[in-house]
């Protein structure tokens, strides 16, 4: 038996193929625009984690927390792109921790270490850590 297939029995076949491909390619691409950026976020102590720091790339924030009760503060060193800043937390033990933002080029590397502040003097501070913001 022949099967008559004209020119319109073939393209109504292939039409629900072509609208599925199309409504994939429309996902895939609303998916590849609302995904979020890539963000890296790293956190360190100085030795005794009397002081600590976080680095948050979205948004390129550093906060540094003070976990010690001497009343002297902690101070957080943040270096990008050949640029110096300072964090400083001299609220205290039982205040929250200081939340200082930047605005740096996504992307672009950082590194940050974080001390005790005695006296106006940065002590017993931690090793350089790397990130990107």
């Amino acid at each position: 038996m022949e099967r008559n297939h004209t020119p319109a029995t073939r393209r109504r076949r292939g039409e629900p193929l072509a609208l599925l491909g199309a409504a994939a390619a429309l996902a895939l691409a609303g998916a590849l625009v609302e995904a979020p950026a890539a963000s890296a976020s790293s956190s360190l102590c100085n030795p005794g984690c009397s002081a600590a720091a976080d680095f948050q790339s979205l948004g390129e924030k550093l906060v540094v927390h003070d976990y010690d009760s001497d009343g002297k503060g902690a101070i957080a060193f943040l270096y990008n792109n050949y640029e110096s800043y300072t964090c400083k937390n001299t609220k205290g033990y039982d205040a929250p921790p200081v939340t200082c933002d930047y605005e740096f080029k996504e992307g672009s590397p950082v590194s940050y270490q974080v001390c005790n502040l005695v006296d106006g003097v940065a002590v017993n501070c931690s090793g350089w850590r790397e990130d990107k913001a």
